[in-house]
């Protein structure tokens, strides 16, 4: 990351178990943390992923960028081999915080600016300033690696991480509700064909080569509910989980679309001392009675902003009252929160998850049965960051929460 400008953000970059990345000649400008990197120490046991590769947190070149205006500069934890070198920071509150990092990071002495931020962009040495994007949209430089020169809608980040096209992935072209649904398939070189297809009415094509779009027209009880599975064959391939397969070894690939129809019903209200949900029991409850602010009908409970999107919608302390129907299939199904500041939620008027005291971004499952169901939510935002999300999973809860991401 060279020569790039992140200003006013909750976190301007956020790596998870990241490695080899050099951060360098950057400007954060106003970011509550600027570089925030960290492992978690115990990971999900029913994931593949770890039991297949390194997943530490190691090897960081962070030099050469200004800091402006930060509550912290650099946090990381349980990263290795860090280097901090050369850079400037400026009214920033706490410049690097550094723990459970072994061996010690390697940090050089701290060059502190005056007590105003300083905004102008760091020089780059001549080694990186021919990697940094240009002032000018569209002009890259001839030499950037082949991902570089695609667009942004290259940038796919998927259960497993960010995807590096080495292997085939089938994935949406734009939105993932879009009717009728455009795949596209990514990936290396190489041919596919459709194995198996469930709750899919029509397909555009039934084979084709990598980089086809195959329109997808669900059956019209399916909608919401349906999977195509292809085979590819080609070159070398490595999978996400780390398996290598010859050139010419057939691989199994596919998309999943699973979100029944829901209608929420939500209501948002402001709140203040005297009905702070923090430190009274029974504030919330008060706070219902109220006139909600804002009164909303809603195909999914998904909100996640700084800045609230809703208009009339205060940025801190307000609250939700969400409800809805929802119809599930046979077998085991599952329902997914995530949330921050806090959340409780019922379904069928027991109550299944209750993370009512303030907390980061944290994700929380219940088992949910085949059939209809009543499902109801509160949900409160003191500061900061909001995040609110309610989905249903085909499939038994995890065995582990896993990690949302940086608190």
């Amino acid at each position: 990351m060279a020569g790039n400008e992140f200003i006013a953000n909750r976190i301007g970059v956020a790596i998870e178990h990241g490695q080899e990345n050099v951060i360098v000649g950057n400007l954060f400008n106003g970011d509550t943390t600027a570089i925030r990197l960290w492992a978690n120490p115990i990971e999900p046991s029913d994931w593949g992923y770890p039991k297949h590769r390194d997943t530490r947190s190691r090897d960081v070149l962070i030099d050469g960028n200004v800091f402006a205006g930060n509550s912290k500069g650099i946090w990381a934890a349980a990263t290795y081999q860090l280097r901090v070198m050369a850079n400037k920071f400026s009214a920033v509150d706490s410049p690097i915080v550094v723990v459970d990092s072994s061996p010690p990071a390697e940090l050089q002495p701290l060059p502190i600016g005056d007590r105003h931020p300083e905004v102008s962009m760091p020089a780059l040495s001549a080694e990186h300033a021919r990697l940094a994007p240009s002032r000018l949209p569209n002009s890259l430089p001839r030499d950037s690696a082949w991902m570089a020169r695609h667009p942004r809608s290259a940038i796919i980040v998927d259960e497993w991480g960010p995807y590096d096209w080495r292997y085939p992935k089938l994935w949406p072209v734009d939105s993932t509700r879009a009717v009728p649904h455009a795949l596209r398939v990514l990936g290396p070189a190489g041919a596919w064909r459709v194995l198996e297809r469930r709750g899919v009415a029509a397909l555009s094509s039934d084979s084709g080569s990598v980089g086809d779009t195959i329109v997808v027209a669900a059956s019209p009880d399916s909608e919401g509910d349906w999977s195509l599975k292809l085979e590819y064959r080609g070159g070398e391939v490595e999978s996400a989980r780390g398996v290598r397969y010859a050139a010419g070894a057939p691989v199994v690939f596919g998309y999943e679309r699973f979100e029944p129809r829901t209608t929420w019903t939500v209501s948002m209200f402001a709140w203040g001392d005297s009905t702070d949900p923090r430190s009274q029991p029974t504030a919330f409850a008060s706070l219902l009675e109220g006139s909600p602010i804002v009164t909303r009908m809603e195909p999914r409970l998904d909100y996640m902003w700084y800045r609230p999107s809703i208009p009339s919608l205060p940025r801190e302390r307000w609250a939700l009252e969400a409800r809805a129907e929802v119809t599930l299939p046979a077998g085991r199904n599952t329902l997914r929160a995530i949330s921050d500041d806090a959340i409780r939620v019922w379904v069928d008027g027991e109550l299944v998850i209750d993370r009512w005291d303030p907390h980061g971004s944290e994700v929380d499952y219940t088992e949910i049965g085949a059939g209809r169901h009543q499902v109801l939510v509160h949900y409160y935002q003191a500061d900061g960051w909001t995040e609110l999300r309610v989905d249903f999973l085909r499939g038994a809860p995890p065995t582990s929460r896993g990690s949302p991401g940086p608190h």
